[in-house]
């Protein structure tokens, strides 16, 4: 979210057209990436209103907002008659169209190119384990493939093992029969806290541990699209099916991860490009890493009141 933001803006400002600074809205299925965008680390220097991330919707969030203009996803009446009321959106007398003019939409879609995904068929592979997007998957080829020279095909499921139950597991890589880095799927309040305990006690056998605050991670997202009353599903059996449609073995669920031989990843790390130096270099870490503050323990009362987070 903060990234793609940031790119979105700092690519926007050196394309030289001043009077077209994007509103960049994301839609997330956790609410606490409301919280995480209001982070005083993530705006202009000195503009407190320049955000990286101007607006946050869930999903569930989005629906509703669509119901309310009489739109329903799973109706295609509905969805015909949103298409032909946008196809006449246009002044009654003069004929020009009712929407906001916007005439460097063009020109900052060429500049913003380098952020679309589009060709799915290169360097794509199957929807990693869990429910959280896979970057931690990403991470583990990454390390595998730059640190110790292990090149794992893409379309090869990685050999998680559960810990405990579903939200806890483990990935290890072996190399010549010995362990060289071990990974770890932390969901849930629980397993977070013994992930925290072991790490604090020096007991953390951990190179990398990739944690969500709600059990079965984002597919479980508290922005989700909840069944109404009458879909006749269980909150388990909900998750159940949600998280088969992610996983969709067809073919069709697939992932596309940019590497340092993309074109569009090696423009941005070209010496003229907005990371020169390429990844850990001065450009990067002040685009892409953030620092967390040491804060007091939270007592009571209204966590949205809290502005020193």
């Amino acid at each position: 979210q903060q990234v793609m933001g940031t790119l979105i803006h700092r690519i926007a400002a050196s394309s030289g057209v001043q009077s077209a600074r994007p509103y960049h809205v994301a839609l997330m299925p956790c609410f606490d990436k409301k919280l995480e965008a209001s982070r005083p680390d993530f705006a202009e220097e000195g503009r407190a209103d320049r955000r990286d991330v101007d607006c946050v919707l869930s999903a569930s969030e989005v629906v509703n907002m669509l119901h309310e203009v009489g739109i329903d996803l799973a109706d295609e009446a509905s969805l015909g008659a949103s298409r032909e009321l946008d196809a006449m959106d246009v002044d009654a007398e003069s004929g020009a169209s009712a929407k906001p003019a916007f005439p460097t939409a063009t020109h900052l879609a060429s500049e913003l190119h380098l952020l679309t995904n589009t060709d799915v068929s290169q360097r794509t592979f199957r929807v990693p384990a869990g429910g959280s997007g896979g970057y931690c998957e990403y991470v583990y080829r990454c390390a595998a493939r730059n640190i110790f020279g292990v090149a794992i095909p893409e379309d090869e499921p990685l050999p998680w093992r559960a810990v405990r139950g579903g939200d806890m597991k483990e990935l290890v890589l072996e190399v010549g029969g010995e362990a060289k880095l071990t990974f770890a799927l932390a969901h849930g309040f629980r397993n977070i806290q013994n992930v925290l305990r072991k790490v604090k006690s020096g007991r953390c056998k951990y190179d990398y541990v990739e944690v969500m605050a709600c059990p079965s991670g984002c597919l479980n997202g508290g922005g989700q699209v909840r069944p109404g009353p009458d879909a006749g599903l269980t909150p388990k059996e909900r998750l159940t099916h949600v998280h088969a449609l992610h996983h969709d073995s067809s073919g069709e669920a697939r992932v596309a991860w940019p590497s340092t031989s993309d074109v569009r990843v090696q423009a941005l790390y070209a010496p003229d490009g907005l990371l020169a130096g390429g990844p850990m270099s001065e450009a990067s870490r002040a685009l892409l890493h953030t620092s967390f503050h040491e804060r007091e323990p939270f007592g009571s009362g209204n966590v949205l009141a809290l502005n020193n987070w």
